[in-house]
């Protein structure tokens, strides 16, 4: 049984060719005999036995590390429901860029570039399904990102209609988004956790008072609530924040019709009924 583990991580290694232990791996290949070593991996010939030693260690911890990551990745696989795509995490297979014709191509690349056949996972892949719709649908979100309030309420703007639809992959790509952008964790701990706005600073505040007012019970802004907005942030700061909420719950209804799941390695960071 040793000897077939030293075969198969031996052929494995020199498959690979990648570094100094695939390059010890050829040079116990080309002796061409499997019996030069013990087993534990060393070598009875002069000179092998600790370059093989090293080469054996290192080709076996590979090998578990990735049994491992193969055993986790199809534990993920297995607990996706019956109608999620594995590929995709998501109802719907992922289009490929070479199954398009000459403007589908043209409409792929510009929403995920140039370099991969594959979509990127989540609204991209998804909005595919409607051509003529993806690209001014990407376009909008690039056009928000570079809004005049700036990337901090930009984020704040994203996981406020993350929060009130639930949507489990939207808001934990923003949760970091928001980190990364100088949301300091009490204001996220507010949206996320559902808390009053008490205590926290005045933009941040009306902000997410705005947004719960376009997104709770009657779905109005009150006029004190607007005007306090546009003291705040200006007409135009104003209606930024609107539509970067819009655009975000629009988002969210697509990730969530399609039942979109987060990728294994991917931290779910909201917590869902």
């Amino acid at each position: 049984m040793a000897r077939i583990v030293v075969s198969v991580l031996l052929i494995a290694g020199a498959a690979c060719g990648r570094c100094v232990f695939c390059e010890r791996g050829r040079i116990v290949l080309r002796a061409r005999s499997i019996s030069a070593l013990t087993a534990d991996g060393s070598s009875r010939q002069p000179g092998v036995g600790r370059a093989v030693s090293l080469w054996f260690a290192s080709a076996l911890r590979t090998a578990t590390l990735l049994a491992l990551l193969w055993t986790v990745s199809a534990g993920a696989q297995s607990s996706l429901p019956p109608d999620i795509d594995p590929q995709s995490y998501s109802r719907l297979p992922l289009i490929l860029k070479d199954s398009l014709d000459a403007q589908g191509k043209r409409i792929f690349e510009a929403v995920n570039g140039k370099e991969s056949n594959v979509p990127r996972l989540g609204p991209p892949a998804s909005s595919l399904y409607s051509l003529p719709v993806s690209e001014p649908y990407d376009e909008l979100n690039v056009r928000l990102r570079k809004a005049g309030v700036g990337p901090r309420f930009f984020e704040i703007c994203t996981l406020v209609p993350a929060r009130e639809f639930n949507q489990q992959y939207e808001w934990s790509a923003h949760e970091v988004g928001a980190r990364r952008a100088g949301v300091s964790q009490e204001v996220i701990d507010v949206i996320k956790l559902d808390r009053p706005v008490t205590g926290l600073p005045e933009k941040e505040a009306a902000v997410i008072e705005f947004g719960r007012a376009l997104l709770r019970g009657d779905r109005q802004v009150p006029a004190e609530l607007f005007a306090r907005m546009v003291a705040l942030f200006g007409r135009e700061g104003t209606i930024e924040i609107t539509m970067i909420m819009g655009d975000y719950a629009m988002t969210a209804m697509l990730l969530n019709a399609v039942d979109q799941h987060l990728p294994p390695g991917r931290e779910p960071l909201l917590p869902t009924p």
